[in-house]
């Protein structure tokens, strides 16, 4: 009877875990019967044999040994106890190794979940090293200390992650690597892989393609910043602070019930028309992409601004994302509805019907000047962003619920950038180099959070960087994520599975990535932060930066870096989006001079740094280039300028000297020249006076010599307020 009963049980447990698994979606079923661990296992295998009979500091450095000594499958980091979860993370590695004169390497999507090990998706590779001519390949990727710069080399261009975090939507396509066409190297072949848009589960299964690639670079302005430092190194062209009209958009976005994505392609027309498309990633059927907007073609795309070298490549409309699942917000730098002419946020139907211009109250029209690419529509009515305010020009974050219309920053900064919005506390996150008790300058970037009502400030993160190396692109905004020599973030999310926020940054708060970008997760509280990869980096045996003419072909570089990245995320702002242009090292207002750049441009009067500086001889440029202006005292008669300098009497009347503003000659006492109304000059000299007497201070007269006496002469008694010490100068008639 017992055992009837015992089988009995045993049969409904087994039943049990059958519906369990049966009722669980495939791919969290899957997750739970296939996933390894093996960076866990090997971090807690070294906790309990190396640190369990420790306690206090030792242990903790014992721990710390572990957790840094631990390999983990494809540069991945453990998960610290206590740290941050991880939800599903999708995110690119790139390889890059040159040694005489050989290029090798590639490119690989690789999907992360939890504590898992990380699965590779598709991997792309040479099959056997090929010409680096000039060896200027790897070492200008490595020293930007940022993968994403590999968006303008590699194959893998999009990637997004569904809001369930179930599906991977990633596209593959050579069609705008600068490879071929800057460097004369082949791009990294796709083999028997077809060009084209797929999606595959988060576990690595069931692969499928949807359509072809788009035909819109998500990058465009990040090749044109590739291309220059390849003809800088050749002497052709140095990095120059021009136009960054700039966003990087390598993602998918899909719509909130997860079935579509929206991204940008091109039209047919002649030139082609960059336009918003969707695609439906559940469809069964491969189809082309649906084109919902008929946008007229920007300036750069009826006219490119090229020279001898190559055409610049401008974003014209870009990071398009779901308002809802029927509705899409983009920004565009074109003029969309011809009531626009620099571009700005819209919205569109899903069929592209009611195009709809995002525009300012009209009382703030006259203090903001214009919404820029890091701008979030959350629901109708209902945004935030980044608006362009002030002189000189400023970047600020900006709520619009109307009618309310509230300014929540005031750092005065051109380098603050907009990440997303809390789904707890509404607190809207950015990345800004601010310290907010204003004590110190020349700061990190660091993420803040701000409430929505701009009541308080966070400061979420305390990163630091040990090694700052040269600026490969040049001198730019320091939290734009492409410079080497600064401490960078350049995308920050929130994973919307777990809450936990991911972010890009060249930082090294645990001393483990001197020499390139990671990506590290923490909680909204800025607690429980780690690092999730833990790639390579730059490794380099060279003595200095390669270039056509000097380059050591004999010396190797070998770089590996992460990113882009997705999460299973509902955010849309775009990474490193500006709009303006680049004056050393700040922006400035795409339409505005740049003071200083060593040209005279058209609304300058002159420029301090050009040769000539457009100013008449004695001129000098003022600080804001409107004007030139003499500088009195040196030596040179200028404009408004009578004379100079200060005391001197050329170009004065007898008896006169230049006044102390160089705006006049005058009779000045104590210039040592006799002038009108004078009797001598200057005061106490002897000339000109009977014997015994001496100028006066007014040079009006003589009068009889002050007595000096030494003050260690002068008895120390007197009336209780006599000042020995100031008894110096005795005049018998009281007149010093």
């Amino acid at each position: 009877m017992l055992d009837s009963l015992s089988r009995c049980l045993k049969w409904r447990v087994a039943l049990a875990v059958m519906l369990h698994l049966i009722c669980l979606p495939a791919s969290e079923a899957r997750a739970k019967l296939t996933c390894a661990m093996t960076c866990r296992k090997n971090l807690a295998d070294c906790r309990k044999a190396k640190c369990a009979a420790l306690r206090g500091k030792a242990r903790r450095a014992c721990l710390d040994r572990c957790y840094r000594g631990i390999e983990c499958p494809m540069g991945a980091a453990p998960r610290p106890p206590g740290a941050a979860p991880l939800g599903t993370l999708a995110y690119v590695v790139t390889e890059c190794r040159t040694s005489n004169g050989q290029l090798s390497g590639g490119q690989k999507l690789v999907v992360r979940h939890g504590d898992c090990d990380p699965v590779p998706i598709k991997e792309f590779s040479y099959p056997q090293p090929v010409p680096d001519q000039f060896g200027l390949l790897c070492e200008p990727f490595g020293l930007s200390r940022s993968g994403y710069v590999a968006l303008a080399a590699g194959p893998f261009q999009r990637i997004g992650v569904s809001p369930d975090a179930s599906r991977i939507v990633f596209e593959v396509t050579n069609q705008f690597s600068a490879l071929p066409t800057q460097t004369l190297t082949p791009p990294i072949p796709l083999g028997d892989f077809s060009e084209g848009i797929y999606r595959v589960r988060a576990d690595g299964t069931d692969l499928q393609r949807l359509s072809p690639p788009s035909r819109a670079n998500s990058s465009p302005r990040l090749t044109t910043l590739v291309q220059r430092i390849f003809y800088s190194a050749c002497g052709f062209l140095a990095p120059a602070d021009q136009d960054l009209a700039f966003a990087l958009d390598p993602f998918f976005r899909f719509s909130p019930d997860g079935r579509l994505i929206v991204f940008t392609d091109l039209d047919s027309s002649a030139p082609p028309t960059v336009q918003l498309a969707i695609l439906d990633t559940e469809s069964t059927n491969r189809t082309e992409p649906q084109l919902i907007t008929r946008l007229p073609p920007s300036a750069s795309e009826t006219a490119p601004s090229c020279d001898f070298f190559f055409c610049d490549a401008f974003p014209t409309t870009t990071c398009p994302y779901f308002v809802g699942n029927d509705r899409l917000a983009f920004y565009s730098f074109a003029n969309v509805d011809g009531a626009h002419p620099e571009g700005g946020v819209f919205t569109v139907r899903r069929n592209g019907e009611h195009l709809t211009a995002f525009d300012l109250p009209t009382e703030k029209a006259a203090e903001v000047s214009k919404a820029t690419p890091s701008f979030e529509i959350v629901a109708p009515g209902r945004s935030f962003g980044v608006l362009v305010t002030g002189q000189p020009p400023s970047r600020e974050i900006f709520t619009f619920n109307p009618p309310s219309f509230l300014q929540l920053t005031n750092f005065g900064t051109s380098d603050l950038n907009l990440d997303f919005q809390m789904r707890e506390t509404q607190a809207i996150v950015f990345h800004a180099p601010i310290d907010p008790q204003m004590r110190k300058s020349n700061l990190n970037c660091q993420l803040f959070a701000v409430d929505a009502l701009a009541r308080s400030v966070r400061q979420l993160t305390k990163l630091e960087v040990q090694n700052r190396g040269p600026a490969p692109f040049g001198t730019l905004p320091s939290c734009l994520g492409l410079s080497g020599d600064s401490c960078s973030i350049l995308q920050a999310e929130q994973d919307a599975t777990t809450g936990t926020i991911l972010f890009y940054s060249s930082c090294d708060p645990f001393g483990t990535n001197p020499d390139g970008g990671q990506i590290f997760a923490m909680r909204p509280d800025g607690t429980g932060l780690w690092q999730v990869t833990r790639a390579q980096g730059r490794i380099s045996n060279r003595a200095s930066q390669p270039s056509c003419f000097s380059s050591d072909l004999s010396a190797s570089t070998s770089v590996v870096l992460p990113g882009p990245f997705r999460s299973a995320t509902m955010g849309s702002v775009c990474p490193g989006a500006v709009k303006g242009r680049l004056c050393k090292g700040r922006l400035i207002a795409p339409g505005a001079s740049c003071c200083g750049n060593g040209f005279k441009e058209s609304d300058e009067v002159c420029d301090p740094s050009s040769s000539p500086t457009g100013c008449p001889a004695g001129g000098y440029c003022n600080a804001s280039c409107t004007g030139c202006s003499a500088i009195c005292g040196d030596g040179v008669l200028g404009p408004g300028e009578s004379c100079d300098p200060p005391s001197s009497t050329r170009g004065c009347p007898a008896g006169e000297s230049c006044n102390a503003s160089c705006t006049a000659c005058q009779v000045s006492c104590g210039d040592g020249v006799l002038g009108p109304g004078e009797s001598c000059d200057p005061p106490f000299a002897t000339s000109g006076c009977p014997a015994g007497e001496s100028c006066n201070s007014t040079c009006t007269g003589c009068n009889p010599q002050p007595t000096f006496v030494r003050q260690w002469e002068i008895a120390p008694v007197g009336p209780p307020d006599f000042n020995a010490a100031a008894a110096i100068a005795v005049d018998p008639l009281g007149d010093v």
